[in-house]
């Protein structure tokens, strides 16, 4: 009986040191999993904080090294601004100016003017040619040299407008019409006084050059005086005078050769030239573009 009971308390003593080494394995185990909980949310603390401070950084590099970019704005702005500073540049006349301050009918007149100064060279080129067998025999030359001198007259037709309307783009067109139609005169006082075929050909060549800038010097005058709009009928208006002067020309020098002899044919355009030549430098303004600019610009 005593070993009975003995056991018994054994036994007991058994279950309560176990039931002890439960609770203590549970509240170790319990422990251990919230300081392995709080150790993770640790981690993910770092992590975190170290990836906000990676884009920082990344942003702040990617700022650095990235091109700044001009505002589409900003750049329609200046370049307008560019525009209306090129555009300020040019001269423009101000609001109210004409763009010349001849009236309808002085630009008419000029235009008439410049149209019958132009008549001359080709009313030159083809006025002797119906006495040119008579000149031949005069001056004791072949009807193949005579030719000769309408040939040359020909070329220096095509040579001399090119230095002369470049003379007038500096000089003006009132010097310029003086000086072509005083070398046109000269040479004609020489041709009608000459009986040399030497004389004769280079005074055909300097009578040339003189009435063919003309018809250069009258397209200038359109061009200065009237716009672009209106510049095709004053162009027709100019082109007159190169049209009518061979129709004319060979009729008259077909009468005067016959009936007053080739030296007057000379005398005859000189007379002619004269006729419009004094007109032109007492009446004809100059038409230069900058001479009539900077006299617009002078009324304001």
């Amino acid at each position: 009986m005593p070993c009975c009971i003995s056991f018994i308390a054994h036994g007991s003593y058994i279950d309560d040191m176990t039931d002890l080494v439960k609770e203590e394995n549970n509240r170790l185990s319990t422990a251990s999993l919230a300081d392995a909980s709080k150790h993770h949310e640790d981690s993910l603390d770092i992590s975190s904080v170290a990836g906000i401070r990676n884009e920082k950084n990344s942003d702040s590099n990617n700022i650095k090294t990235s091109p700044i970019l001009p505002i589409q704005s900003d750049g329609i702005k200046v370049a307008k601004q560019g525009q209306e500073n090129e555009a300020s540049e040019q001269p423009t006349l101000p609001t109210g100016v004409d763009y010349t301050v001849l009236t309808t009918t002085q630009k008419k007149l000029i235009v008439f003017t410049a149209s019958l100064a132009s008549v001359f060279s080709p009313t030159a080129t083809a006025i002797y040619y119906p006495s040119l067998e008579t000149i031949a025999r005069d001056l004791g030359v072949s009807n193949t040299r005579i030719n000769i001198t309408v040939t040359l007259f020909l070329v220096i037709q095509e040579i001399a407008p090119a230095f002369v309307a470049n003379l007038a783009d500096t000089t003006g067109r009132r010097p310029m019409y003086i000086f072509c139609f005083l070398l046109f005169n000269a040479a004609n006082i020489g041709l009608a006084l000459q009986n040399n075929f030497t004389a004769l050909l280079i005074l055909r060549m300097v009578q040339s050059a003189g009435s063919s800038g003309t018809v250069a010097l009258a397209n200038g005058v359109v061009g200065d005086i009237v716009t672009s709009a209106e510049r095709g009928t004053y162009v027709a208006y100019t082109s007159l005078g190169p049209i009518f002067g061979p129709m004319i020309a060979p009729v008259l020098g077909g009468i005067i050769g016959q009936y007053a002899g080739w030296h007057f044919i000379f005398w005859f355009l000189l007379i002619f030239s004269a006729a419009v030549f004094i007109p032109l430098i007492l009446f004809m303004p100059e038409t230069r573009s900058h001479h009539h600019f900077c006299h617009k610009m002078s009324q304001i």
